[in-house]
């Protein structure tokens, strides 16, 4: 049972990610949502997982073993603090509304956080030079 589990959260991060990376098409409230439970899976992984954890100072060190632990323990960290700072970000630093900044802002704002490609954040620099409404 604790396999079979094992393998439908692995699933699901599976099919997540493609989805979080699709921002620009599934929208934001969909890519917080799904960023939300992304982090639950990946929780619950490392939980159902949590043997790995207890015998990773046992035993022999092979350099195959090595490298296989870095590797793991550098995803491990580097998604907790992707986490963190995502949760940080959102709480400590509001973004303004469009129609709120400066033209030579919109392009940058534009591509980080609407996920528009570089010519339609140009569209969208170009517009607001103008006047019009994003």
């Amino acid at each position: 049972m604790k396999k079979k589990l094992r393998i439908v959260v692995d699933i699901g991060m599976v099919l997540l990610l493609p989805l979080l990376m699709a921002y620009s098409l599934v929208g934001e409230a969909a890519h917080e949502y799904l960023g939300i439970g992304m982090f639950l899976l990946f929780i619950v992984h490392h939980i159902l997982n949590l043997a790995w954890w207890k015998h990773l100072l046992r035993g022999r060190y092979t350099p195959f073993r090595i490298l296989g632990a870095a590797v793991n323990l550098a995803l491990a960290v580097i998604m907790l603090a992707y986490f963190l700072a995502l949760h940080y970000r959102s709480t400590t630093r509001p973004q303004p509304p469009m129609n709120k900044i400066e033209p030579h802002q919109t392009l940058l704002r534009a591509n980080s956080i609407r996920g528009r490609a570089p010519t339609a954040s140009l569209l969208c620099c170009v517009q607001a030079i103008r006047g019009r409404a994003l």
